[in-house]
């Protein structure tokens, strides 16, 4: 059996084993996800684990000082079962905040905007693993004026502790559509007679946590969720497509959506050991195409470039990288975008957006900018390997 940790975007064998990292005797490594599902988890579901189906728990820790979730899913396969366990970490401290997570500053500017608006859909996307329940967190624990506000969130399930929420789990039953309507359906009764000001409800994964998103906020409330997406443009698509069934003209109403977000997270590169251009160059011949696309194409200068060292050093565990750094792309629509979108017109939609920016890579000013021009600008700035930046354009 392979035991294997993701650090900074990358999969990597896990530092113990016996004579190799990470492998262990398939035994034991299945014993151990047994019990961890068996004996740890939380909840009331008595059924025992199974290699050969597909199932997920939560199970809570606390081990030398650090304490928080973790998010276990078992997947069945040929060979047998493989299990992926996220780490939800519960000290505030641990957590990235959109403050020094990596959000530019006109970032920062739209998100104060977007609490003090304090209506209408607020939507963090992004692919698996991109922080944006954390972010989500973050907004939320940092909005201004939260002591006197009365936000709720509905999870499925409850992943971090969020200071100044009131949290409310509602578990999806698998062998009953009708009873998951029906719980979550006595949430959102409740709700409206819960004098809130805003709600967050987790993940827009179908019809049924779309329509309970947009009801909160067509009743003049703040809406907040995350969603599998890729990019700001595909946003709308995504939430108007057979599985989730929103329609434009519902989300092109005015006072409906609050501010659009897409988020990804890039590795930092280790400052103690990332190579100038003249040496990177050196070691990987394709070094040279970047560096003449970048003068050529976008005629930005080059010489703060960094790129990461194969093998890295001490500092960064050989890693060549260290830590984390969002990149993003945000947008709170006007008119003229509603109208785009609501005449089916995406592209004509992200033009105007882009219309915003002032054209330049080399400002810290990310208004109509693209996640692209974002990363871009953090490796002009030598923060993390110009070669991210394929990732998404």
């Amino acid at each position: 059996a392979r035991v294997r940790v993701r650090i900074d975007g990358s999969l990597e064998p896990i530092a113990d084993g016996q004579k190799v990292p990470g492998m262990y005797p398939a035994a034991d490594a299945l014993n151990a996800v047994a019990a961890a599902y068996n004996d740890t988890r939380k909840g009331t579901n008595n059924s025992n684990y199974e290699p050969d189906k597909f199932v997920d728990c939560m199970i809570s820790f606390d081990v030398r000082g650090a304490s928080g979730q973790l998010r276990y899913q078992n997947f069945k396969g040929r060979l047998g079962s493989k299990v992926v366990v996220r780490i939800l970490r519960t000290q505030a401290e641990s957590r990235v905040t959109l403050q020094n997570g990596g959000y530019a500053p006109s970032h920062l500017k739209i998100w104060r905007l977007a609490a003090r608006a304090g209506k209408g859909v607020i939507i963090i996307s992004g692919v698996t693993g991109s922080g944006k329940s954390t972010s989500l967190v973050g907004f939320v624990e940092n909005m201004p004026g939260l002591d006197m506000r009365a936000i709720y969130t509905i999870e499925d399930p409850i992943e971090y502790e969020i200071d100044g929420a009131h949290q409310i789990e509602v578990l999806r039953d698998l062998t009953s559509e009708e009873e998951t309507r029906r719980r979550y359906g006595a949430v959102m009764k409740a709700l409206m007679r819960g004098d809130l000001d805003g709600a967050s409800i987790g993940e827009i994964r179908d019809e049924l946590t779309a329509s309970f998103l947009l009801t909160i906020a067509e009743t003049g409330h703040l809406a907040m969720g995350t969603l599998h997406a890729h990019l700001i443009s595909n946003i709308v698509p995504r939430l108007t497509n057979r599985t989730v069934g929103l329609t434009r003209d519902a989300l092109t109403n005015p006072n409906i959506i609050n501010t659009l977000v897409y988020q990804a997270l890039v590795p930092k590169l280790c400052l103690k050991c990332c190579e100038p251009p003249t040496v990177a160059v050196q070691n990987d011949p394709e070094v040279a195409e970047y560096l003449e696309i970048l003068e050529r194409r976008f005629k930005v200068p080059t010489y703060n470039l960094r790129f990461k060292h194969v093998g890295g050093c001490p500092a960064c565990g050989g890693r060549g990288t260290k830590g984390k750094t969002i990149v993003a792309e945000m947008w709170q629509p006007d008119r003229k975008w509603l109208e785009l979108v609501r005449a089916n017109n995406d592209y004509g939609a992200l033009m105007h957006y882009r219309s915003f920016s002032d054209g330049d890579f080399t400002s810290e000013d990310m208004t109509g900018k693209t996640v692209f021009e974002h990363t871009l600008y953090k490796a002009l700035q030598g923060a993390v390997d110009v070669r991210n930046c394929e990732e998404f354009e």
